[in-house]
């Protein structure tokens, strides 16, 4: 299935796929844009409950003026199916090595953000990607989870900055997104 955004910036058209992806007899939709030509980027969005690849939309339109780019929505978040399947990290791991397999075998850059660059690197050590010949890890991802999540609600954010930076709670609450269960281990 595929869908025409429409044109973004400069004669650039973004085009949404749906990568049927099977794992273990299942099968689930993995959405994904096209845009752009020339040597193929592969953008992964952070983890986050709120994230998808509409965050990176602003990059992939700059990148699409000289590269082939694609930004995907990992599975369980944005416009990619949400299985019933119990959520860890060989799941995501075998998902992006099949869609690498099969969409992009041919990815000569990635563009990893937040708690992804973990499995991006561990694709490039697997030596899944042959033609690749950068990596760039991204943390935090430069939207951020407030417009996404609130809308523009300006006011609401300096309360909530003061909330993450203050000793108890933005270290305790830091401290828990590192731990091994939130990561997967």
């Amino acid at each position: 299935m595929t869908e025409v955004q429409g044109e973004l910036s400069a004669g650039v058209v973004s085009e949404t796929r749906y990568y049927a992806w099977r794992w273990r007899g299942r099968e689930a939709a993995i959405a994904y844009d096209v845009r752009g030509v020339g040597q193929t980027l592969l953008l992964l969005p952070a983890f986050s409950s709120i994230s998808t690849r509409a965050e990176l939309d602003r990059l992939a339109q700059g990148l699409a003026q000289r590269y082939r780019v694609i930004t995907l929505d990992w599975l369980g978040f944005g416009e990619s199916a949400r299985p019933a399947w119990r959520s860890r990290p060989a799941i995501y791991q075998a998902m992006l090595q099949a869609f690498v397999r099969d969409v992009v075998p041919e990815v000569g850059g990635l563009v990893a953000c937040g708690h992804s660059a973990g499995y991006a690197l561990g694709l490039a050590a697997q030596g899944e990607l042959a033609g690749l010949r950068a990596i760039a890890l991204v943390a935090p991802t430069w939207r951020g989870p407030l417009p996404t999540a609130m809308g523009e609600r300006r006011r609401v954010y300096g309360l909530l900055r003061w909330l993450v930076w203050s000793p108890l709670l933005g270290r305790g609450s830091m401290h828990s997104t590192l731990t091994l269960p939130f990561c997967g281990g």
